[in-house]
């Protein structure tokens, strides 16, 4: 078995243990091992950084909807919260960690089908991210100065739209493809 495919398994393993483990000491400690390992091994700060906002972005947004929900119920949240927060911290930094030192390629190379659809997967975000950063030149190259909230609320919804209509585009179109190369033999 080769490091990347070594790598994959451990991470599988570790995901199903942190959807197990209700300790928050465990969790915690896991947390700052991982970000260790991922620092000693010389991992990206910047991608840490930008993805540590962002998750914590989304967890302040779920907090927020586990207090709500606590207010209704009369349960104590913050031991839930706490948990919530330490899981997903925990499974976010063990996925960078397999991101930054196995090649997620290779990894899935044991099955067609999964090494497959992997490709298939990484080429869409990769354009996807490409037609995002097109829509973002395009908006600073038309507008002076910052648009207003109002403009770049209606830009956004725009950019939305285009996302939704493209990606619906590519999966009917991807699923005549597989379907002709006999994926959907059941249905």
């Amino acid at each position: 078995m080769n490091k990347d495919r070594l790598m994959l398994l451990i991470l599988f393993f570790e995901i199903l243990l942190l959807s197990f483990v209700n300790n928050t000491v465990f969790l915690a400690l896991y947390l700052f091992l991982i970000i260790l390992l991922f620092l000693v091994k010389g991992g990206e700060v910047n991608g840490l950084i930008l993805t540590i906002k962002r998750v914590i972005a989304f967890s302040f947004v779920l907090s927020i909807a586990f207090y709500l929900h606590s207010l209704f119920t009369g349960e104590n949240p913050y031991r839930y919260i706490l948990l919530f927060n330490l899981r997903l911290f925990d499974m976010v930094f063990s996925v960078l960690f397999f991101r930054d030192f196995a090649n997620p390629v290779r990894a899935f190379s044991f099955s067609k089908t999964l090494s497959y659809m992997f490709t298939l997967t990484y080429s869409q975000i990769q354009l996807f991210l490409k037609v995002h950063s097109e829509f973002n030149m395009v908006m600073r190259s038309r507008m002076v100065k910052s648009g207003s909230y109002k403009e770049r609320l209606l830009f956004f919804a725009k950019m939305t739209e285009y996302f939704f209509k493209k990606a619906l585009r590519r999966a009917e179109n991807t699923a005549m493809a597989m379907k002709s190369r006999g994926f959907f033999l059941y249905d």
